[in-house]
């Protein structure tokens, strides 16, 4: 489902997915920090960097 979805999205024109954007964050806020642990780990880090 996911897959289908990012193939969907990945046709449209820039400003669609801009609008996608900014519909679900308006001030295009850098949300990595929200999502993943940062800084990684440091058996993460050796490991995969």
């Amino acid at each position: 489902m996911q897959i289908a979805r990012e193939k969907e999205i990945k046709k449209w024109r820039r400003a669609k997915k801009e609008a996608l954007i900014t519909n679900i964050n308006p001030k295009w806020e850098f949300l990595n920090n929200d999502i993943l642990e940062w800084p990684p780990r440091e058996q993460f880090h050796r490991k995969y960097l």
